[in-house]
């Protein structure tokens, strides 16, 4: 089939929260190959480091609008995170 015929057709994109979710996501994966640079841990362990930086961002508080200055973990879950394991060790150590 010629290329000529192939017709795109963009789906998404086109409202706030599709761009905010990207916004999000591209944040991660920026978080990620920095913690990567950083700790210099081989680059098969990524998926566990994404899971790392999944739950360390969601057991910090942010001072927005819907959290209230609260961990968006208290707000899905309803009970407190215990943060002591993240304080005392980083990726990889």
């Amino acid at each position: 089939m010629s290329a000529r015929f192939l017709h795109y057709e963009r789906t998404g994109g086109g409202n706030a929260l599709d761009n905010r979710a990207a916004l999000h996501i591209g944040l991660a994966k920026a978080g990620i190959l920095r913690e990567l640079k950083r700790s210099n841990c081989p680059v098969k362990l990524w998926f566990y480091l994404g899971e790392w930086f999944a739950k360390t961002n969601n057991c910090l508080a942010r001072d927005t609008y819907q959290l209230h200055n609260q961990t968006p973990h208290f707000k899905a879950a309803g009970n407190v995170t215990d943060i002591s394991s993240i304080c005392k060790f980083q990726w990889y150590e």
